[in-house]
C-alpha cells in the first residue's frame, strides 16, 4: 500500500464520530485530525434519503454563542445538475477558541418551510498541553515543501538553524521509498504532540500540503497480545512497581536490579500490542521513571495525555516507553464492557510512589498507612 492510500485509510479509521438523525448526516473533520483550537474545521452535509441538494450549493451560517447552524437548500423541481454538489455540501469553518460547541445541521425544503435536522456535539480543545496520542508512530508528519524540491528543502533546514527552529526542531528527512519525490518526513520527539507541530509547519509558509500519518486495521485484525503485570514491593523502600515484560520480570526475580523486590502475588491484565490500534477506545500508557538527582525514585504510568505532559515538562521525569493500552474511565469511575477499573494510590509523604490495582480493598489498606486515593486512572482486562 503507497502511503498516500495508507493515510488516507487512517484517515477514515481515525475519524471521529458522525451523526444522523431524520434525512440529513453531518460529519464534522479537522485539518489537524483532533479537534483544536487552531487550523480548519469542515463540515459535510448530505441527504439520507436520496434527495438532490441545490446545485450551486450554497451553505447558510449562523452562530450564537457556541451553537452554530448550517442550512443548506434540497434542489428545485427541474433542477439538471447531477454533479457533486447535488450530493453532498462542504464548508470550511475557521478555527474556534477552546470549549464545547453544539454543530447543527439543516436540509431545508424547497419551499423552506421545514427541515430535516440533526445537531452534534464537538469539544473543542486548546492546542498546547497534551502528549502525542501514538510516540511510536514514525514518520509523524509527511509533507511537500513550497516552491522547492525536497532535497533542496531538506539541505536548507540542515543548514539553517533559525529555520529548523521554527519548524520546531524536528528530524527532516527524504522519504525511504519511492513514491513521490517531492515528500518530506518530519520526526519529532516522542512525547511531542502532532497537531502543535502541524500548526507550526502550516503556519510557517514552507509546505505546500501535510499529512499526519496514522494507522490502517485490517478488515478481520490480528488477536490483541495481552500480558499479565506482575506486581513487585520493596520492603525498605516501601515502593510498588508492575511489569509485564517477561525479560524485565525475570531480571526482577534474579535481583539484577537491585535487592529488596518481592512479588507481592498481586496482577493487572492488558493490551501489550492491540490487533487494531486505537479500536475499542484504547489508548496508549505511559511509562516514566524519575530522573536520578531531580524526580523521584521511582515509575509512574498515566494514560491521560494532559498528566502525561505536565509528568514530561516538569524535567523530573524520563519517559521510558508504551507498557501496555487502556481505556478511559468515565465521570463516575466505571469502565466500559469488559474492562475493568485500575485504580491507583498515590504515596504523598517520603519518597513518592504509585500503587496500582484492580483490588478496592489494596486501595483500603494504603489509605489505612496514609496514601492517597487517586481513583480509576484507566480500564484493563479482568482477570481470568
Amino acid at each position: 500500500m503507497t502511503i498516500r492510500l495508507w493515510l488516507v485509510a487512517a484517515a477514515a479509521a481515525l475519524a471521529l464520530p458522525t451523526s444522523g438523525a431524520g434525512a440529513t448526516y453531518l460529519n464534522l473533520t479537522h485539518a489537524y485530525r483532533e479537534f483544536v483550537d487552531r487550523g480548519d474545521v469542515t463540515a459535510t452535509i448530505h441527504p439520507t434519503d436520496g434527495a438532490a441538494l441545490e446545485c450551486p450549493t450554497s451553505v447558510s451560517y449562523a452562530q450564537s454563542g457556541n451553537k452554530i447552524t448550517l442550512t443548506v437548500r434540497k434542489a428545485p423541481p427541474g433542477q439538471s445538475d447531477t454533479g457533486p454538489c447535488s450530493t453532498s455540501a462542504n464548508v470550511v469553518l475557521g478555527p474556534y477558541a477552546a470549549g464545547r460547541y453544539e454543530f447543527t445541521a439543516r436540509i431545508r425544503s424547497v419551499d423552506g418551510l421545514s427541515f430535516d435536522s440533526t445537531m452534534q456535539i464537538m469539544d473543542i480543545l486548546p492546542i498546547d498541553g497534551r502528549c502525542n496520542p501514538d510516540p511510536a508512530l514514525s514518520p509523524s508528519i509527511i509533507g511537500t515543501p513550497k516552491g522547492e524540491t525536497a532535497e533542496a528543502f531538506v539541505a536548507r533546514v540542515k543548514e539553517d538553524p533559525a529555520l529548523a527552529a521554527s519548524l520546531g526542531n524536528p528530524a527532516v528527512r527524504l522519504k525511504d521509498y519511492q513514491y513521490s519525490d517531492d515528500e518530506v518526513w518530519f520526526d519529532y520527539p516522542p512525547l511531542e504532540d502532532i497537531a502543535p507541530a502541524m500548526d507550526r509547519l502550516q503556519r510557517s509558509g514552507h509546505m505546500r500540503t501535510l499529512f499526519r500519518t496514522g494507522h490502517v486495521c485490517f478488515a478481520t485484525p490480528p488477536p490483541d497480545k495481552v500480558a499479565q503485570f506482575v506486581e513487585f514491593h520493596h520492603a525498605g523502600l516501601d515502593h510498588y512497581f508492575h511489569s509485564g515484560d517477561a525479560g524485565e520480570i525475570a531480571a526482577i526475580d534474579a535481583g539484577q536490579v537491585g535487592a529488596g523486590w518481592s512479588r507481592t502475588g498481586k496482577f493487572f491484565r492488558a493490551t501489550t500490542v492491540p490487533g487494531c490500534a486505537f479500536a475499542g477506545g484504547q489508548t496508549v500508557v505511559y511509562r516514566f521513571f524519575g530522573i536520578p538527582g531531580f524526580g523521584p525514585n521511582s515509575h509512574f504510568f498515566t494514560r491521560d495525555r494532559a498528566e502525561c505532559s505536565v509528568v514530561d515538562r516538569s524535567a523530573k521525569w524520563s519517559f521510558e516507553g508504551l507498557p501496555f493500552w487502556a481505556s478511559a474511565p468515565g465521570v463516575d469511575g466505571s469502565c466500559p464492557s469488559g474492562t475493568v477499573p485500575l485504580y491507583r494510590a498515590w504515596r504523598p509523604f517520603g519518597d513518592s510512589n504509585h500503587r496500582f490495582t484492580t483490588d478496592r480493598a489494596v486501595i483500603a489498606q494504603m489509605m489505612a498507612k496514609g496514601w492517597v486515593d487517586e481513583g480509576a486512572a484507566m480500564c484493563v482486562l479482568p482477570p481470568q
